[in-house]
């Protein structure tokens, strides 16, 4: 069996045993001490920390604080009600029905808003080429001019966008692979003219 330890306040009695005494022990006493001359004005600091009106009081109907309340709630709801609307959403994406009609969720879809603007972007355009009576096969040397026809990535641009003829749109590629054989265009991105630049 193991010896009891027997502990006391000031010392542990045991054969071998060591002194517990913690060194905090004085000066906590010490704090105490200096603590209860101060009893006095600790009391009065509280005392003027104390809210003057209780709880009950100061919600009452009738209160100053719940009259300052009520002001600043109406003003608020005047505020919120004159003013704009925190989101402005696009007129385009307002959708417009009539009496009778029957609507589907995927016309409120961003598809369905993006199906729209491609049909309303779809409008015949001109042959720039025709115009000008310029045959686009002879500016293979001209690759600033060929580069407004090319992507960001060196890609020829769609019938769509460039709005050329079927005879012109194979012309103008002829045209730039011409120009991108002698080296005077890049396959990866425009002329450098169009390149992003940085200030320094």
């Amino acid at each position: 069996m193991l010896s009891s330890l027997r502990l006391s306040s000031i010392r542990a009695v045991n054969s071998g045993s060591i002194r517990f005494v913690s060194s905090t022990v004085p000066k906590s006493n010490a704090k105490l001490s200096v603590g209860d001359s101060n009893d006095t004005s600790s009391k009065t600091n509280i005392d003027d920390m104390k809210s003057k009106t209780s709880w009950n009081e100061s919600y009452a109907s009738g209160s100053s604080i719940q009259v300052n309340l009520n002001e600043n709630l109406n003003k608020i709801t005047e505020n919120i009600s004159s003013s704009d609307p925190p989101i402005y959403v696009s007129p385009n994406l307002h959708r417009h029905f009539t009496m009778g009609d029957t609507y589907n969720p995927f016309d409120f879809s961003m598809n369905r808003f993006d199906m729209e603007k491609k049909m309303k972007s779809t409008k015949k355009l001109s042959d720039p080429f025709e115009k000008s009576g310029i045959d686009p096969k002879n500016l293979y040397l001209m690759p600033e001019i060929l580069s407004k026809f090319l992507t960001s990535t060196g890609q020829i641009l769609p019938r769509q966008v460039t709005g050329c003829n079927a005879k012109n749109q194979k012309r103008l590629s002829m045209a730039i692979e011409y120009a991108r054989s002698l080296g005077l265009l890049s396959s990866q991105h425009r002329h450098a003219r169009y390149m992003p630049t940085r200030n320094l």
